[in-house]
This record gives C-alpha cells, sequence and structure tokens, in this order.
C-alpha cells in the first residue's frame, strides 16, 4: 500500500509474460500439487477468472483457502514452502500483530508455529479480507480487522496496483496529503475507501500493551507509518517487515532511522528483521 504505482520489472515484454508464467506454474504446483496446480492455473486462464480452492499447509492436517491464477498461490509459496517469516524469533512471543495481512498466509504461519500468541491480523481490502476471515476461523488465537494504517487517522483509497491482490496500496483521499510522502492526484486515489488508523490507535483500541512481534508488509505505506512511530515504537520488540524502496524510495532509509534503537538485525530474502 503506497503512494506511488509499482514500477515495472524492466524485462523485455515477452520475457516478462514468459517469466511470470513459469512462475505462476511453479507457485499452483507447489501450493495445489504438481499435477493439480497447473490444472487450476489454466482453468481461471481459460475462464479469466481465479477460483478459490484449498491448499493443504506443509505440515499437514489443515488447509488454507487460496485463489487459483492470482498472487495467491505465489504467497503461499513464499510464507508455507521458503520461510519467508522464518527468523530466528527471540523467545516465545505473546502478542503478534500482522500488518497487511492479505488472505492471511502470514497469519497462519505465525498461528501454526506460536500457537499461544496472539495474533491479530489486518487487511484493507474487502475480497483479502474475506478470505483472511475464512482462514483464521479454525485459529482461536488469531482474530482480523479491516483497516489501513498511516500516519494519522484519515480516510484512504484503495488502489489496485495492477499486480493481483498482494499490490493494493493506499493513498489519502486528499489530492495532497499535508505531510505525507507522495502527492497524489484525484484520478490516481480513486478507489475504495478505507478507515485508516495509526499504529498506536490500533494498538489502543485493541487492547494491546506490547507487541512481542510486529510484521509489516503494506507496500510502500511503511513510509508514512515510521514517519509516526516516536508514538508507539516503544511498544515494539520485534519488526519482520518488507520494504518497497522501488515503489516509495527512501523506505528504507526512514525505517532505519526509527528503528535505531534496535540492536539486532537480518536479512532473509527481501524481508529483514529487527529486534530490541
Amino acid at each position: 500500500m503506497s503512494g506511488r504505482l509499482p514500477s515495472s520489472s524492466g524485462r523485455a515484454p515477452g520475457d516478462a509474460g514468459i517469466g511470470e508464467l513459469k512462475d505462476s506454474l511453479v507457485a499452483h504446483a507447489r501450493a495445489f500439487g504438481a499435477v493439480r496446480g497447473p490444472a487450476l492455473l489454466a482453468v481461471s486462464a481459460i475462464l479469466r477468472r481465479s477460483r478459490t480452492t484449498t491448499a493443504e499447509l506443509p505440515a499437514g492436517g489443515r488447509s488454507i483457502l487460496l485463489r487459483s491464477g492470482s498472487s495467491d498461490p505465489r504467497v503461499f509459496m513464499e510464507v508455507m514452502t521458503f520461510g519467508e517469516y522464518d527468523f530466528p524469533y527471540p523467545g516465545q512471543p505473546r502478542t503478534i500483530v500482522d500488518l497487511g495481512a492479505n488472505v492471511g498466509v502470514a497469519a497462519v504461519w505465525f498461528a501454526e508455529r506460536f500457537p499461544e500468541a496472539r495474533i491479530l491480523a489486518i487487511e484493507p481490502d474487502a475480497d483479502n479480507f474475506g478470505l483472511l476471515a475464512e482462514n483464521i476461523r479454525s485459529y482461536p488465537n488469531v482474530t482480523a480487522r479491516q483497516a489501513a494504517v498511516w500516519s494519522k487517522h484519515t480516510r484512504l483509497s484503495l488502489v489496485d496496483g495492477g499486480q493481483g491482490s498482494w499490490s493494493y496500496y493506499t493513498c489519502p483521499v486528499d489530492n495532497y496529503y499535508e505531510g505525507g510522502a507522495t502527492g497524489m492526484t484525484e484520478a490516481i486515489c480513486s478507489g475504495r475507501l478505507v478507515d485508516g488508523c495509526t499504529v498506536g490507535e490500533l494498538l489502543d483500541d485493541e487492547g494491546i500493551g506490547q507487541v512481542d512481534i510486529l510484521k509489516v508488509d503494506i507496500e510502500g505505506a511503511e513510509i508514512e507509518i515510521f514517519a509516526d512511530s516516536p508514538a508507539w515504537i516503544s511498544r515494539i520488540n520485534t519488526i519482520v517487515i518488507e520494504l518497497h524502496d522501488s515503489l516509495i524510495p527512501g523506505a528504507t532509509e526512514v525505517f532505519d532511522s526509527a528503528t535505531k534503537a534496535f540492536m539486532t538485525r537480518f536479512k532473509h530474502g527481501h524481508m529483514a528483521m529487527v529486534t530490541r
């Protein structure tokens, strides 16, 4: 969720199409099986719409709902197969907050790894939120809230970045957000409206005093929330984040400045973790 449209990959159109198809085939095979996965992708392509179906968790015994023909299988592969959030977390967390929960793949991963932790999953998009609510139904320690985080309490426009359900980003409804990271035109910021709140307001509303793990994957809006971080950063013990400098240049610089008091830092693929 950012203030700019995602940039292109830089590949030639033909190469990009072939590469994306190959990536999607691999992701569907990982999520749904070597035979079933490509078949589901083919059906979605023919019908020109995604199909909601189940994918078995690697540990077995439980499944999760994903949309074939969408970015969901890729997210599932990155989180469940490649261990995107598999960091050396200190101790046993009691409270985990997932900002940018999408359909709940990461929330389910955290619930499987830390079954005793209270997990709050935040997702602004209604379609993603509907699947998120279904996917956490069998986890009593996980709750979900449809909202977006920003540097102040405001109404935000939720815009499709054009790269699937994971690429939705937010921007202020105003043509120009005073004090925000970017100024956006009304044409770009004409998506669905969603409530935006600060991280501090969110924690207060949910009765959360301290957060052991804050997971952040919000498509560039991290530059907004960490600009507001002095109001709430002392309540966070560990942050695991995907930074989107390709969408909003300077996101890493703002994050690093906000987390100077976090002494331990790890990098895992395109994810980073800081802990006190």
